[in-house]
C-alpha cells in the first residue's frame, strides 16, 4: 500500500473518537449508576451517557467517511461508499437523539420500544454496519488488521441484536448478556484505526533518469 493512500489524519481523529465513544458506552454498560449528576431529571439521567457515546460515535464515523482536510476518507472517493459509512454512524445516533428545530430532546429509557420498531432498528443498524464494513474493505485505504475494524463492530452488533430479534428466548437472553461486546468492539476498532493512522509506509522510489 502506498503512503499516499493512507489517510493518516483521518484515521487518527476518527479512530480516537470511536475509541472514546466505545469506552464511554462500555462504562455505561458496567456502571449505569454513573449515568449523570443527581441534579438531572430522572428521564434524562439514564439516556445521557449513551446519547453522548452515540454522538461521539457518529462524529467518528463522519470523520472516517468524509476525511480530514484534503484527505479522502477510509471508503475512498465513491459517494455511495462514503454515504454508507456516515449513515452507519447516523443510524447508531438516531435511537438516542431527536433533533427538533430549536430543541435537542433525549429519548427517555423507560418502557420497551413497540415491537415493529424494536425489531426494525437492530436490523437497520446491522445492515448498515455490514455495508459500511464491506465498503471500507473494498476501498483498501486502511492498512494492516485495522481494515477489519468495522467488520468486528458489525459482528458484535449482530450478537447484541439477538436481545431484540432473537428467534428464541434463550438467544434473546444470550444477546442481552453479550450486549457489552458491542461497545467493547467499538473501542477496539477505534484503537486499531488510531494505530493504523500512525503507520508510515515508505514511498516508492522512482529511479532518476541519467542525462544522456
Amino acid at each position: 500500500m502506498d503512503a499516499d493512500r493512507i489517510p493518516h489524519r483521518t484515521l487518527l481523529l476518527g479512530g480516537a473518537l470511536l475509541a472514546i465513544a466505545g469506552s464511554v458506552a462500555l462504562l455505561h454498560a458496567f456502571a449505569p449508576a454513573l449515568d449523570a449528576p443527581a441534579w438531572l431529571p430522572p428521564a434524562l439521567a439514564g439516556a445521557l451517557v449513551p446519547a453522548v457515546a452515540a454522538l461521539l460515535l457518529f462524529a467518528g464515523m463522519a470523520v472516517l467517511g468524509i476525511g480530514v482536510g484534503a484527505e479522502h476518507g477510509i471508503a475512498g472517493r465513491r459517494l455511495p461508499a462514503i454515504a454508507l459509512v456516515v449513515a452507519a454512524g447516523a443510524a447508531w445516533l438516531a435511537p438516542h437523539l431527536l433533533v427538533a428545530p430549536h430543541l435537542l430532546v433525549v429519548l427517555p429509557p423507560e418502557g420497551p420500544l413497540p415491537l415493529p420498531v424494536g425489531t426494525l432498528v437492530p436490523l437497520v443498524l446491522l445492515a448498515l454496519s455490514l455495508a459500511a464494513a464491506v465498503a471500507v474493505l473494498a476501498a483498501g485505504r486502511v492498512p494492516g488488521p485495522a481494515r477489519w475494524a468495522l467488520v468486528l463492530v458489525a459482528l458484535c452488533q449482530a450478537v447484541a441484536a439477538l436481545s431484540s430479534i432473537g428467534p428464541t428466548e434463550d438467544l434473546a437472553v444470550l444477546g442481552l448478556r453479550l450486549a457489552p461486546l458491542w461497545p467493547a468492539s467499538v473501542a477496539v476498532a477505534g484503537a486499531l484505526l488510531l494505530a493504523a493512522g500512525r503507520i508510515r509506509v515508505a514511498r516508492r522510489q522512482v529511479p532518476e533518469r541519467r542525462a544522456a
